[in-house]
């Protein structure tokens, strides 16, 4: 089976900024270069380095990153809860900066908000669209998940205080279970045989995690308006978790046959889908619904920074 590593990235903070601009007294980077970039080339990634809960706090690097990625991750929300000018996610940046020491990752995010309305010039105002929302709750019989092993001390490194999106062609150690071998103490999902296995795992991270994936699934992270799915934690869990999830993993690419909608066998010969996975092997409940969420709408953007 072709090996799946799955490190999600995304990571959605708590609730939008309460003001479009932030006020003088919100914290700054110190030292800022914004610049235009040339777009990935063949077989490129993004550098996405640096930033507070990382091993570099005190500096940031992001090469190529759009303004789209910008603004979703200074405002926690998805890319389709921005509604503004195509070049949004056409138009690539080099952003390096100096984090002041001891900023948090709330600071950092004010941080960004700062950088683009200083560099940008951005403007937007607030509205409520419908979407598709996926519920997730405890199911009946409870929860299965196993609290976190280890003292915590070693963290994946990601820029701005969230984990890199990783997709690993290696094959990871495998238990005796074939799901990957993780140490404790370290925040990571590998998967492999179609098994994944997550370590230090908030629900929260679960809910990020389960957004890439269903996306992906989907086919919603491909295409103009790219964006992980919207779901909500109605669990009521707290703490980290160690767990794994058996579950073939099918991203569907426009063009390529094969992959299969959240709530549909995505295993031929009776393979569980991701909803039932989670409920028989987690005791996770996840409900589609609809629900009505914050976008930001743009009136205002520079395409050339500023102030360099």
């Amino acid at each position: 089976m072709i090996l799946r590593t799955l490190t999600i990235t995304l990571a959605a903070f708590a609730g939008l900024a309460q003001s479009q601009a932030p006020a003088a007294a919100t914290p700054q980077f110190e030292v800022a270069s914004v610049k235009p970039a040339a777009p990935l080339g063949t077989m490129q990634l993004p550098i996405r380095r640096g930033g507070p809960g990382t091993g570099d706090p005190a500096r940031i690097f992001y090469s190529p990153i759009t303004a789209m990625q910008l603004i979703t991750q200074a405002y926690g929300v998805y890319g389709d809860q921005v509604i503004g000018p195509g070049w949004l996610i056409s138009e690539y940046y080099t952003v390096a900066a100096n984090v002041p020491a001891g900023a948090t990752k709330e600071q950092f995010a004010l941080m960004l908000q700062n950088l683009l309305v200083e560099r940008f010039k951005l403007a937007f105002h607030r509205d409520t669209k419908e979407f598709t929302v996926y519920e997730l709750t405890v199911a009946n019989g409870g929860a299965k998940l196993t609290p976190a092993a280890g003292d915590g001390a070693e963290e994946a490194e990601g820029a701005g205080g969230v984990e890199p999106q990783v997709f690993v062609p290696v094959s990871p150690a495998l238990g005796k279970d074939g799901c990957p071998a993780l140490r404790p103490g370290i925040h990571a999902a590998v998967g492999a045989n179609d098994c994944t296995t997550f370590r230090k795992y908030s629900i929260s991270d679960v809910v990020v995690n389960l957004g890439m994936r269903i996306a992906l699934e989907n086919g919603d992270m491909y295409g103009p308006q790219a964006s992980a799915a919207h779901v909500t934690d109605k669990t009521g869990l707290s703490g980290e978790f160690d767990f794994t999830l058996k579950n073939a993993f099918h991203p569907r690419i426009p063009g390529i046959a094969g992959a299969s909608p959240l709530g549909q066998p995505s295993e031929p010969a009776g393979g569980q889908s991701l909803s039932a996975a989670l409920e028989k092997q987690l005791g996770l409940k996840l409900s589609k619904t609809k629900a009505k969420l914050d976008v930001l709408v743009i009136d205002h953007l520079e395409k050339i920074p500023t102030g360099n």
